[in-house]
């Protein structure tokens, strides 16, 4: 038997096998699980939750056998039962009554050099965005020189990265992508990988050189979106209200179509075929009818943090959105299964619960400033430190260039699947290398024979 309680804001992900009971943390080491992949031990529920939402949610995971717990959660094991409960509202506590302004990248170094973590065998995965730009000063505050990666594109500002590394003497390595064809030795690495994360821009990180992370401890920005107030456009703000008034008039037939037409295969950064009103996690542009057809299974309603958001106010609401947990979850989980592919492990320094309380105990004015300034405090931090003036740029991976360059490996991998229906593989397979849900599919699927390919090895 286990039970395990996580507190709000543990951001770790637990597994547990339901035969024994036996819980491991999901942070780059190797996890057991199935061997060969088929309807019988993957979830359908889970597998249409992953490809409807992009991540699957605690107490699933892909497979039948395994479990898993989430922040605030409380699971526990019993003769093959699983009993689970989520915490329906991680900010129940958080009232934004304290004056107490601090800097939050003083806060973050404090937390580093708290942490058990081996600064001489990482690696910052260094973008313009204000969150790894936190980490990386917050290490230099330290005194700690850490090589960076960080990927050059179109939409890239790798000329600001380049003087951030240069002016903290950070070694920087700049991976530009050229090469667009899936090599074997990383599909046998994504076959290692536990579970699969649909997030478009992991489809870009089989490119990567691998070694080049071999070991390493990845440090990520990831983490903080939850507490620290990732607003929306102005865009996303009147499409809220828009949906907000629809959601009253027109039933839920009527208000899906509406939605397709808006919003299927909208390019939007993040989790895959959300549309630009994923700001309250409302609507998704992948036809649920589509999946659940092919899986025979219920798309799982991820509905709990959204309960009670508008008594929050819009601007403390952005956080507490199922569009924002799922961006959470999708963007670690990616960062989790590269750490997986190089044999490393993954550390998230924004998301100490320590830093969350911190950020949850301040008045919701000293935090946001919509739609002004995004991420305030953490901007005011590191306005101290250098002249920031980077705005928001979603990171694109050169998705059609990929899915064109590997159109056979595309196609083989949809065959092969022994989990995806033969209706869906048709339609798939005939969608263009600019649609979102082709990359999304692709990646499950080639995860899946990645994997089976493995075992199969394994065995002869």
């Amino acid at each position: 038997m286990i039970e395990m309680e996580l507190e709000p804001f543990d951001q770790q992900r637990y597994v547990a096998e339901i035969a024994t009971g036996k819980p491991q943390v999901r942070d780059g080491r190797l996890l057991s699980k199935p061997n060969m992949l088929s309807d019988v031990c993957v979830n359908r529920d889970a597998l249409a939750t992953l490809l409807y939402s992009g991540t699957i949610y605690p107490p699933q995971t892909i497979f039948q056998d395994h479990t898993a717990i989430g922040m605030g959660g409380r699971l526990r094991i019993d003769q093959d039962s699983i009993h689970y409960e989520s915490d329906a509202n991680l900010f129940a506590d958080g009232g934004g009554a304290s004056d107490d302004v601090f800097d939050c990248i003083d806060l973050l170094a404090e937390s580093i050099e708290r942490s058990d973590l081996d600064v001489d065998n990482a690696t910052l995965l260094l973008s313009e965005g204000k969150d790894s730009t936190g980490i990386a000063l917050a290490l230099a505050q330290l005194g700690r020189r850490v090589p960076c990666f960080t990927f050059a594109n179109a939409d890239s500002n790798v000329e600001y990265v380049e003087f951030l590394a240069r002016k903290l003497g950070f070694p920087l390595t700049v991976f530009r992508y050229q090469q667009m064809a899936i090599t074997e030795d990383a599909l046998d690495r994504l076959g290692s990988v536990f579970e699969p994360t649909t997030d478009q821009a992991f489809l870009s990180f089989l490119l990567l050189p691998m070694e080049r992370f071999q070991g390493q401890t990845l440090l990520d920005g990831m983490g903080n979106d939850l507490y620290m107030g990732h607003l929306p456009s102005a865009n996303q703000y009147h499409a809220m209200r828009l949906c907000s008034r629809v959601e009253k008039i027109f039933p839920e037939g009527v208000r899906n179509r509406l939605r397709d037409m808006r919003s299927s295969d909208h390019p939007s950064s993040g989790v895959p075929f959300r549309s630009f009103t994923e700001c309250q996690g409302l609507y998704n542009g992948l036809s649920e009818s589509l999946i659940s057809a092919s899986t025979h299974g219920k798309v799982q309603k991820l509905t709990d943090l959204d309960r009670g958001w508008k008594s929050h106010g819009f601007e403390r609401s952005r956080a507490l959105s199922r569009g924002r947990f799922l961006d959470n979850y999708s963007y670690s989980g990616k960062s989790i299964a590269l750490a997986e592919m190089a044999d490393g492990r993954v550390y998230f320094p924004w998301a100490d619960p320590g830093i969350a309380k911190r950020f949850l105990s301040t008045n919701d004015q000293d935090r946001f400033q919509w739609p002004t300034v995004n991420k305030l405090m953490l901007r005011n931090a590191i306005a101290k430190r250098i002249d920031y003036q980077q705005p928001k740029v979603g990171f694109k991976a050169p998705l059609a260039e990929i899915l064109t360059c590997n159109r056979l490996l595309v196609e083989r991998s949809i065959d092969s699947s022994r989990t995806i229906g033969g209706s869906l593989k048709t339609f798939l397979k005939g969608l263009r290398p600019t649609s979102p849900r082709l990359s999304c599919v692709f990646l499950y699927t080639l995860w899946e024979m990645a994997h089976n390919q493995r075992v199969s090895v394994s065995r002869a």
